[in-house]
């Protein structure tokens, strides 16, 4: 995990990872993050992952949103991640087309929130 595309932070909080993430978004550095994420969960052995993207400031555009949702649709199967971003949480599209993709993700504003639906029985 040495090609580390943001400044990344990694906190085993027991029940999930938490990935804290700084930098200036980009698409493929953000593309890069997603296969980032998923490693990180399996070298860690866990399922449900919290990606705190709070410090990004810029959106990103309805293409990039909806490659995004793609691409975690392929890289996300299997886990359950909850991400913090106030910019990207303004509307549901690239949720909604990764989980029309198969993957099970939830983009919120805040960490409470992200914390209850992370740890929310399925259903």
């Amino acid at each position: 995990m040495n090609d580390q595309p943001y400044a990344v932070v990694i906190k085993d909080e027991g029940l999930f990872l938490r990935i804290e993430v700084e930098g200036v978004r980009e698409f493929r550095r953000c593309a890069a993050l997603m296969t980032f994420v998923r490693d990180a969960a399996r070298t860690h052995g866990k399922s449900r992952v919290l990606l705190d993207e709070h410090a990004f400031t810029e959106p990103n555009s309805d293409l990039e949103r909806f490659q995004l949702g793609e691409l975690a649709g392929r890289e996300w199967q299997g886990l359950k991640v909850a991400i913090i971003d106030p910019v990207e949480a303004v509307d549901e599209f690239a949720q909604t087309t990764a989980t029309n993709r198969g993957a099970t993700v939830n983009i919120v504003r805040d960490e409470a929130s992200a914390i209850a639906w992370l740890l929310a029985p399925p259903g």
